[in-house]
């Protein structure tokens, strides 16, 4: 599911005649959601495996102004794909707003939502791709970006029993690597019935 204030911060801009650059973009959620708003959108992926899962939804829903290629975000050069706007929904690193101030123009826009800090807080697991609302401010500005948008996202979520929760994030077991997932399940064990879901939102104009 896409994050609905990231889509919100997007539509504030004039999408019909711009080229749109989804940086991680999986098998392409948001950018098949821009595409019939945008002129062109282009989403890139280390993982080829979702770049062709990408490539045949966006066959399937007769989608033609969305182009999807294997390319590590973390790592290309976004000028190359000529974007008048980055997005990126739930992949972030220092490294994508570093890219981004490098290939945009002033006046241009990221938009992101990324895991916040305090995401999981109740297993004791923090990822290295999470951010603070403070030190992504600061990222933002350390990069031209003057901040329109930064706000987190809170939702705590209920669980009646071990099997409840169990059920909830089952799904979620192959994504994750072990040790988090063992965490969970301790958490769970041991009596643990709520866990948080935390999302950092932002919205950086180049200047």
């Amino acid at each position: 599911m896409v994050n609905q204030k990231l889509l919100e911060l997007i539509r504030e801009e004039p999408l019909a005649h711009m080229r749109i650059l989804d940086v991680g973009c999986g098998s392409g959620a948001l950018a098949l959601k821009l595409a019939p708003l945008a002129g062109f959108v282009v989403g890139i992926d280390v993982a080829e495996g979702v770049i062709e899962e990408a490539k045949r939804k966006a066959e399937r829903e007769g989608i033609t102004n969305v182009a999807f290629c294997t390319c590590d975000a973390l790592k290309c050069d976004y000028s190359a794909f000529a974007p008048d706007m980055v997005v990126a929904h739930f992949f972030m690193d220092d490294s994508v707003v570093v890219k981004s101030a490098e290939a945009l123009e002033q006046g241009e826009c990221l938009c992101f939502a990324c895991i916040e800090e305090e995401n999981l807080k109740e297993i004791g697991w923090r990822s290295r791709f999470a951010y603070s609302r403070r030190r992504m401010k600061k990222l933002l500005a350390e990069n031209g970006f003057t901040v329109e948008h930064l706000l987190v996202e809170k939702e705590a979520v209920y669980f009646d029993s071990y099997e409840d929760a169990l059920t909830y994030f089952i799904g979620y077991k192959r994504r994750w690597n072990p040790e988090k997932w063992e965490r969970l399940l301790r958490y769970f064990k041991e009596g643990g019935r709520k866990i948080t879901f935390s999302t950092l939102v932002g919205k950086g104009r180049l200047q």
